[in-house]
């Protein structure tokens, strides 16, 4: 099992970074489990395809959220993931996204969705869109004031395109300072995704990769990590090369 973990020069991540070991029990083992027991009692009520280990990974980096800004999570299913994050965090909200609509057209899980986050006193802390994340991300360029993203959790489908679409798409709306968290890193059209989004965009950098083991429950199919921090500089490179571009030629 692979726990690698980079401080880098973000001193805005420090914080994540130093506290996330210490929310687990066996940290760097196979046998890694959260030192809580809260996040395993809500898969033993909810079903969901998440591990009590990256719920407790979210929820640290929720409570890490400044004043305003949002968690989002893309890929919801049944709620256990989002219940996760927002568990004992009562200040913080979320947008939640899934398309129930492509495979479930009795809308059950929806509505299990629905009946489990009112159990764990979460719904009213939660906008959740029943859309494809596509037309999400692109109809959050109406809002007013633009949101700010300061968690974003991917968990949807992890194909090369898919991917990139979710780190392009978002890049607008995640806060001067934000965490973004991919499942299923262990997929090469993951990780091809993340770096190519990386090699473009000097405000992202990778700080975590969590993996698994095969036949251990612990990260899933793989947890990657990135900050992302739009500083002062890169806003004022951006403006300049858009007033550059508005000046006549000639």
């Amino acid at each position: 099992m692979t726990h690698n973990i980079t401080r880098g020069e973000l001193m805005d991540y420090l914080k994540f970074i130093e506290m996330l070991p210490q929310q687990y029990e066996n940290w760097g083992e196979d046998s890694v489990k959260p030192c809580s027991d809260k996040f395993q009692e809500v898969l033993d009520r909810v079903q969901g395809t998440t591990t009590a280990n990256l719920m407790q990974l979210i929820n640290l980096a929720v409570s890490c959220l400044e004043p305003g800004e949002i968690y989002c999570e893309i890929g919801t299913y049944q709620g256990s993931s989002l219940i996760g994050a927002l568990l004992d965090q009562g200040d913080r909200h979320a947008y939640g996204v899934d398309n129930f609509s492509e495979w479930d057209e009795s809308s059950e899980s929806y509505e299990t969705l629905i009946e489990n986050l009112t159990q764990f006193k979460v719904l009213d802390r939660v906008e959740f869109y029943n859309e494809d994340f596509e037309r999400f991300l692109l109809d959050l360029r109406d809002r007013q004031p633009t949101p700010k993203v300061g968690v974003y959790f991917y968990d949807c489908a992890y194909d090369y395109r898919s991917q990139l679409i979710g780190l392009l798409f978002m890049k607008n709306f995640l806060a001067d300072r934000a965490l973004v968290i991919v499942n299923n890193g262990h997929w090469k059209t993951v990780q091809q995704a993340q770096k190519d989004f990386i090699a473009a965009h000097p405000e992202c950098q990778a700080i975590a990769e969590l993996s698994t083991v095969v036949g251990e429950a612990t990260f899933g199919n793989g947890i990657q990590v990135l900050s992302w921090t739009r500083s002062s500089n890169h806003r004022y490179a951006a403006a300049s090369e858009q007033n550059r571009d508005r000046q006549p030629v000639g």
